[in-house]
């Protein structure tokens, strides 16, 4: 598996300001890799692509993928539109 990096620079300030953000890490579930949510508030505990309340803002977003408390990056939840 590659791990890429994030190019945070490049993410347009429309996108940051939407406090719609997930972190995920990969898991192995049944001899396939899952990325698996993570709470972006408490990066310990899971989190939803459908539950607002474990989404945040792009700054703690990128913190704990910084840290490698998230294994690959961060992105937003589907069908979503940024905060105008």
């Amino acid at each position: 598996m590659t791990i890429k990096t994030v190019l945070w620079e490049a993410i347009p300030e429309v996108l940051r300001a939407a406090a719609q953000w997930l972190v995920w890490r990969w898991e192995e579930k049944g001899g396939k890799w899952t990325k698996v949510p993570l709470d972006v508030r408490e990066p310990s505990r899971r989190g939803s692509s459908t539950d607002p309340s474990t989404w945040g803002g792009f700054t703690r977003a990128k913190e704990i993928v910084e840290a490698g408390r998230a294994s690959v990056g961060s992105g937003r939840p589907r069908g979503t539109r940024p905060a105008r």
